[in-house]
């Protein structure tokens, strides 16, 4: 699939054009972050967050606005390639989707199967090879008193 990707590419023109679609997209890429955490912020607030985002809201409010007038600028000074990026973005967008639907249908079917549970013995024997691996054993001569 991703051979067929790349033909395509560079059916789009020589070696600039691809590099101005590429360096749009990279552009468009920190603004989306942004309005991605925003996002997230405000519609889940009492999920848990695996990482701080520092300086919120003002750090990521700055990246979204200049981020965004950077890319605004690049849509003037290069038409062709960004449309031709956001094209891309607009086409790949439903594909993502409808992959990652077809995946979660795989999932559920998956997920409907009789889960193994494990045994009572084979709880404690990984817990105490957990505990035994833990432990910090001396070097062997080495009594635990100074010398």
């Amino acid at each position: 699939m991703s051979a067929l990707i790349a033909i395509a590419l560079t059916t789009l023109g020589d070696f600039e054009v691809l590099f101005a679609i590429g360096s749009s997209l990279a552009l468009l890429l920190d603004p989306m972050c942004a309005a991605a955490l925003f996002a997230l912020r405000r519609h889940e607030p009492a999920r848990a967050r695996p990482y701080r985002a520092i300086g919120f809201p003002w750090l990521p409010g700055l990246v979204l606005v200049v981020g965004s007038a950077l890319f605004l600028a690049y849509i003037v000074a290069n038409p062709t390639p960004t449309l031709t990026a956001c094209a891309l973005l607009a086409v790949a967008y439903p594909l993502f989707r409808f992959g990652q639907r077809a995946r979660v249908g795989r999932d559920v079917s998956l997920s409907t199967l009789p889960r193994a549970e494990p045994s009572a013995q084979a709880s404690e024997t990984t817990a105490t090879q957990r505990a035994t691996s833990l432990s910090v054993t001396k070097p062997a001569g080495d009594p635990g008193q100074n010398p």
